[in-house]
């Protein structure tokens, strides 16, 4: 890819941390129209608007593993954030790994909110370590804007779910993570994550 293509497809940050060298499928094609018409386009944004969310409602028996291992593969924000919101609605755990290890890794900016959409969802100890793993390193780089928000407000929702604390030895690292960052919101971030999962929460029962 050149310049121009990474940074539409999401890697405007490059950086070199501890989990550059996990490895994940990435796809040498291209995702395919229809995949992309169907899913991707409808979906990238988010599921709060109710053309979103009625799309998903509508297509969710047509998810399968290996639409989301294609999405998952493609080097590029808008299908992977997609695949996160489709593994935590269909709860495929076989995907966690691959998950987990795309959150560490961060290439492209934006896809790390489905990541941790997916990782709440499907509420694991595996789950609940790749969230801590991130936000144990990305919480030690202020000047690295990724998704610690998102990664903090899904520990905390599995927190509420599952009667712990695990949230709670990241708060001070949140602290001085935020301490130059007055527009960043705790509140904000658990707020809209809660608001999500809830979404995924009803399509799971559809």
């Amino acid at each position: 890819m050149n310049p121009m293509q990474r940074h539409s497809a999401g890697a405007i940050v490059v950086h070199n941390g501890p989990f550059s060298n996990l490895e994940v499928p990435v796809s040498e094609s291209p995702l395919s129209a229809e995949a992309r018409d169907l899913w991707v386009r409808p979906l990238y944004f988010g599921l709060h608007k109710e053309e979103a969310f009625q799309h998903l409602a509508e297509r969710r028996s047509e998810i399968t593993d290996e639409l989301i291992a294609d999405l998952l593969a493609q080097f590029d924000w808008r299908p992977r954030i997609v695949a996160g919101y489709l593994v935590a609605v269909t709860q495929q755990h076989s995907f966690t790994e691959q998950i987990g290890r795309l959150l560490l890794r961060s290439d492209v900016c934006y896809a790390g909110r489905g990541y941790c959409v997916a990782l709440a969802s499907l509420n694991t100890d595996e789950a609940s370590n790749y969230l801590e793993r991130y936000l144990g390193y990305y919480l030690t780089r202020p000047e690295l804007y990724f998704d610690q928000g998102e990664a903090l407000a899904a520990l905390l929702y599995l927190d509420e779910q599952n009667k712990t604390e695990r949230a709670a030895a990241h708060g001070a690292a949140w602290g001085n993570f935020t301490a130059d960052k007055p527009h960043w919101n705790l509140q904000s971030c658990v707020k809209h994550f809660a608001e999500t999962m809830s979404i995924i929460r009803f399509l799971q029962r559809k």
